[in-house]
């Protein structure tokens, strides 16, 4: 187990766990697999894939950043993540496996550890049954949004829309940790903004009830996991908003 948990140590313990493939296995297929997607056509499979690919890109952004704050030689590490960045590329999907193998060489591996020791601890791991527990409040919420209760159809658009966000921050949780989680409840705001007059109007029904459940939770399982205080209380800004706009305060 590494020390820390971080952007590195995620990213190694992602890429280690990649099963073997035959050379002639496309990449589009072989990375369709290894992030579940399942069940989606060509193209909305190259569009699911081309996303977590970018959450993956993302976080060898923040391992850069963070050695060169760290102030290591980039010499010890930039090769290591010019080669990941390459195996990650979106211009690979037609390609065949061998042609990312390549770049899984044991130095970039070793180089990456290095990098997840080196790398400050960014948060500690959500449990399973936080997950699950926010996986259940999506699904009921889900339920509000497809049934044919009285609900305006404004609000089940926004209660599946919402529920949508979440769903997408579990999936890249494995990739981005606990971030995800904060990146949802920010990127809820500009939705719940327009969607104001429609809360505020039904903030006593189950509805939004169960919307204001489920953003609790998330909020409250990201705060307790992450350790970077800027990234926490940004988060937590972002919740108090949220929280404000669906008593119909704000």
């Amino acid at each position: 187990m590494p020390h820390n948990r971080n952007s590195a140590s995620r990213l190694h313990a992602f890429l280690t766990t990649l099963p073997q493939h035959a050379d002639n296995t496309q990449v589009l297929s072989a990375w369709a697999n290894a992030f579940v997607v399942e069940g989606a056509d060509g193209t909305r499979q190259a569009r699911l894939v081309t996303e977590q690919l970018s959450l993956l890109a993302n976080e060898i952004d923040f391992i850069r950043a963070g050695m060169a704050q760290a102030n290591f030689s980039q010499h010890l590490y930039s090769s290591t993540l010019s080669a990941l960045e390459a195996a990650l590329s979106p211009m690979q999907l037609p390609s065949t496996w061998t042609s990312v193998r390549q770049y899984f060489k044991p130095e970039h591996m070793l180089a990456l550890q290095f990098c997840g020791e080196i790398l400050p601890d960014e948060e500690d791991e959500i449990s399973q049954e936080d997950l699950e527990g926010i996986q259940t409040l999506v699904t009921e919420l889900e339920a509000f949004a497809n049934t044919t209760s009285t609900a305006p159809v404004r609000l089940k658009r926004l209660l599946g829309s919402q529920a949508a966000n979440i769903r997408g921050a579990l999936a890249g949780y494995r990739i981005a940790g606990a971030k995800a989680l904060r990146d949802a409840v920010r990127a809820s705001y500009g939705e719940l903004v327009e969607a104001k007059d429609i809360i505020s109007e039904h903030r006593d029904s189950p509805e939004v009830s169960k919307l204001a459940e489920v953003w609790r939770k998330v909020n409250t399982v990201a705060d307790t996991a992450l350790k970077i205080d800027g990234v926490a209380q940004l988060g937590h800004r972002a919740w108090l908003f949220i929280e404000s706009v669906i008593k119909g305060a704000a």
